[in-house]
C-alpha cells in the first residue's frame, strides 16, 4: 500500500494539475468585475456603497485600490472626474479602512485629484477630533494616511514648468 502512495501520489497531483489547465473556468463563472479598467474600480466603489459588513467594505476598498495601483500611468491620467469624485466621496465613510483605501487612491491619480484636496483635509480634521484608532494590525494611523495623500496630490508633475513658488 505504501509503494502505491509513493508512486500514485505524484500522478494524482499532475492530473491535477492538467485538469486545471485543460478544462479553465467558462466565462459566466468568472468574477463579473474587469481588474484592469476604471469600470472595475467603478464596480467595487458600487459594490462598497451597497454591503453593510465593514470587514467586507474594507475588503471591497482594498480591491478597489490595487486595481488603481496597477492600472498604467496613461490609465491612470485618463481616469474619468465622476470616477474621482465617487472616490472621494468614500472619504466620509463610516469605516477607517475604507477611508485610508480611499486616500491612498487619491494619492495614486496625483495631480488629477487637485480637487480632492478639501475633502482630503476635512477628513484629516475629522480624524484628528475622534482620534482614529490604528488600521488593523499595521500600526500606521489614519491621520498618516491622509496626510501622505494630500502630499503626494500637492506634488508638482515632474515635467511642470517652474513657478515663482517652486523657485
Amino acid at each position: 500500500m505504501n509503494v502505491w502512495l509513493k508512486r500514485g501520489l505524484p500522478a494524482m497531483w499532475f492530473l491535477a494539475i492538467l485538469l486545471v489547465f485543460c478544462f479553465p473556468p467558462r466565462a459566466d463563472e468568472l468574477p463579473i468585475v474587469d481588474g484592469n479598467s476604471e469600470e472595475g474600480i467603478v464596480e467595487f466603489i458600487r459594490q462598497i456603497e451597497t454591503e453593510q459588513n465593514d470587514r467586507v467594505r474594507a475588503e471591497l476598498a482594498a480591491e478597489m485600490w490595487y486595481i488603481l495601483d496597477r492600472l498604467s500611468e496613461r490609465s491612470v491620467a485618463e481616469v474619468s472626474d465622476e470616477t474621482i469624485e465617487a472616490i472621494t466621496a468614500l472619504l466620509k465613510d463610516r469605516s477607517d479602512a475604507v477611508r485610508a483605501r480611499a486616500a491612498m487612491a487619491l494619492s495614486r491619480l496625483g495631480s488629477r485629484a487637485i480637487r480632492s484636496l478639501p475633502a482630503l483635509r476635512q477628513a484629516l480634521e475629522e480624524s484628528r477630533v475622534t482620534r482614529s484608532p490604528y488600521l488593523g494590525r499595521t500600526g500606521i494611523h489614519l491621520d498618516q494616511v491622509l496626510v501622505d495623500a494630500i502630499e503626494q496630490i500637492e506634488l508638482p508633475e515632474p515635467d511642470a514648468p517652474l513657478t515663482q513658488e517652486r523657485q
